[in-house]
C-alpha cells in the first residue's frame, strides 16, 4: 500500500496536481470531501485538519482500493484491500499496515 502525505498549498502538492472537492475549515479539508491526484486515485471520505481521518474510500487508478478507517492519512483500524488482481487483505490496519486479518 502507498504510503504518502500531502502537503495542502493552493491546492497542490509537492509531488503533482490534485483536486479537492469538499468541505473546508481553517483552509483545509475537514468533513466530507473527494481528492483526486493526477495518477487518477481518488479518495472519497472523511478529513480531518486537511488529513484523511474517519471512514473512507481510496481507489487507485490500477484498480486496487481500500475502504475503512483512517488516521493521519494512513489506513489505521478495521479495513479491506482489494488488490488490482482481486487478492483481498482484510482486517485491523495500523499506520498504514495489516496487523491482523480477518477471515
Amino acid at each position: 500500500m502507498e504510503r504518502w502525505q500531502i502537503s495542502w498549498k493552493r491546492n497542490y502538492r509537492i509531488f503533482g496536481w490534485i483536486k479537492y472537492a469538499g468541505k473546508w475549515q481553517d483552509g483545509l479539508p475537514n468533513g466530507q470531501g473527494t481528492l483526486t491526484d493526477s495518477s487518477g486515485n481518488k479518495y472519497v471520505g472523511e478529513f480531518k485538519d486537511g488529513k484523511r481521518h474517519g471512514q473512507g474510500t481510496y481507489t487507485i487508478s490500477d484498480g486496487s482500493i481500500y475502504i475503512g478507517r483512517w488516521e493521519d492519512s494512513l489506513p489505521n483500524g478495521e479495513g479491506t484491500y482489494t488488490f488490482a488482481d482481486g487478492k483481498i487483505d482484510k482486517g485491523i490496519w495500523k499506520k498504514g499496515e495489516l496487523i491482523k486479518r480477518k477471515k
